[in-house]
């Protein structure tokens, strides 16, 4: 009979959350009859949720950064020719040996493209 109210309680108590991973949590406290584990399972459900949450962003963010640095560019410009055309800053992160950083600095002086450290 313990054991029944103790279950009631629990589940009572999973259900006052109001998680959007009820009904998980539940299974995982029947499995264990540990409500503090099921809490535990709870909270981990959820950031587990909140890194899929940031990895999508900073997917869509790199997907978006490739579809910029994928587009055409006038091949026969020079700068007297080229037309005005809006600046766009993007942030990103590099790892490269220093030779490679040198000559991504080389690349960036020679284009007249600005940059700075973040």
């Amino acid at each position: 009979e313990q054991v029944i109210a103790d279950a009631r309680r629990a589940i009572v108590a999973i259900e006052a959350m109001h998680s959007q991973d009820e009904e998980l949590v539940k299974a995982y406290y029947f499995r264990t009859l540990d409500l503090s584990a099921a809490l535990l399972e709870n909270d981990r459900l959820k950031l587990e949720r909140e890194r899929i949450a940031e990895l999508r962003v900073k997917q869509q963010g790199v997907a978006q950064t490739e579809a910029h640095a994928a587009d055409p560019v006038a091949p026969h410009t020079t700068p007297n020719t080229e037309t005005k055309q809006e600046l766009t800053t993007i942030c990103f992160k590099v790892e490269a040996t220093t030779t490679q950083l040198r000559a991504l600095r080389e690349f960036l002086n020679s284009n007249n493209i600005k940059f700075s450290k973040i």
